[in-house]
């Protein structure tokens, strides 16, 4: 018997986001960097491949230095993304 695919579990796929973003903002003079989580979470579509892309584009900076970025992690089978989801982040300086 063959066994299919399983689909990615969305909140696994989404506790790999940190990584993901790591690296991907600098902000000079830091002393402390917060993950405060997220904004909102959609999970469109399942994905039942391995690979998968990302992209992340800076929504906004708000009151001292806070950081919301916006991430959609496509798959290559479908043509919904897997997850959408707003990341919160804190820097102190």
């Amino acid at each position: 018997m063959r066994r299919r695919p399983r689909p990615a579990h969305g909140y696994l796929a989404l506790s790999r986001l940190t990584r993901l973003c790591q690296g991907l903002l600098a902000v000079d003079g830091t002393k402390m960097a917060i993950s405060c989580g997220l904004n909102r979470a959609r999970f469109p579509a399942t994905c039942r491949q391995a690979h998968a892309s990302a992209s992340a584009t800076l929504v906004g900076v708000g009151g001292g230095i806070q950081v919301l970025i916006g991430v959609t992690v496509e798959c290559e089978d479908s043509a919904k993304p897997m997850y959408l989801a707003q990341t919160v982040s804190r820097f102190h300086v």
